[in-house]
């Protein structure tokens, strides 16, 4: 690892990691994930697997589905790490 790197990791009040708990599900080819961040509260994510068996098509409509069921309008682009302001 570089120098700078490592003296940007040290600097006092600089967390190094999100700290995070993760249970996962899944339901057919999309997982999910409920994460617990440390500094941000909870959250959900939705990761459709696509493969030939589960074409692209069929995912979309899968999370889509599930999005309408759980209620989620607000959905969050940026990582947990930009969110703390780690980045």
């Amino acid at each position: 690892m570089p120098l700078d790197a490592r003296r940007a990791l040290r600097r006092p009040g600089r967390p190094r990691q999100v700290r995070k708990r993760r249970d996962l599900l899944l339901w057919h080819n999309v997982r999910i994930h409920l994460d617990t961040v440390e500094g941000l509260g909870e959250f959900i994510e939705l990761e459709a697997v696509v493969s030939p068996d589960d074409p692209e098509e069929i995912s979309r409509r899968r999370i889509d589905e599930l999005l309408k069921s759980l209620g989620i309008h607000e959905l969050v682009g940026p990582s947990y790490s930009d969110l703390l302001g780690f980045s």
